[in-house]
């Protein structure tokens, strides 16, 4: 794969620390590598290291998201590969909600409740069709996620408003 002029990252999308990893303060790294197609879509992704196996699927999950210029080959596009490394660590990874989470799991345990508790059922109010990841081989055709959210007060109360 060769190329004149490197791909460039339009947009980006950051890894979420593992949520059960950051309550415990456990650091490390991830490092995978991305194929970036002649169209500057991320058409595979291999987790090359990782400090943790988590660490390593949130990298991946990060990856697919981003948009890239393709590289060029006298002036055409073509696909190139590129290295990502990223630390996970306290402070590391910009995002204010997560400290928000943990220091409410901490001081007020009682106040993360279940769906099952609540007096009514969540209702969706956007639902966008899951991409499968390419990091799943193509051999593989279908599969099952399970999925974690946190739905705070505030925005409880500001949807409801």
């Amino acid at each position: 794969m060769r190329y004149d002029v490197s791909a460039k990252i339009r947009s980006v999308q950051l890894p979420v620390y593992p949520y059960e990893l950051r309550k415990k303060q456990v650091r490390g790294k991830a490092l995978a590598t991305a194929l970036i197609n002649p169209a500057g879509q991320v058409a595979a992704v291999k987790v090359r290291s990782a400090d943790q196996q988590e660490f390593g699927l949130a990298l991946c999950a990060a990856l697919e998201g981003f948009h890239f210029d393709p590289a060029l080959k006298n002036g055409k596009p073509t696909s190139q590969l590129i290295n990502f490394e990223q630390k996970f660590a306290p402070g590391e990874l910009p995002d204010d909600n997560g400290e928000e989470l943990l220091a409410i799991e901490k001081k007020h345990p009682n106040d993360i409740i279940s769906a099952k508790l609540l007096d009514d059922p969540l209702e969706v109010v956007s639902a966008k069709p899951p991409r499968f990841p390419t990091s799943i081989p193509q051999t593989v055709s279908s599969g099952e996620a399970t999925i974690e959210i946190l739905i705070d007060k505030t925005a409880m109360r500001d949807y409801r408003e």
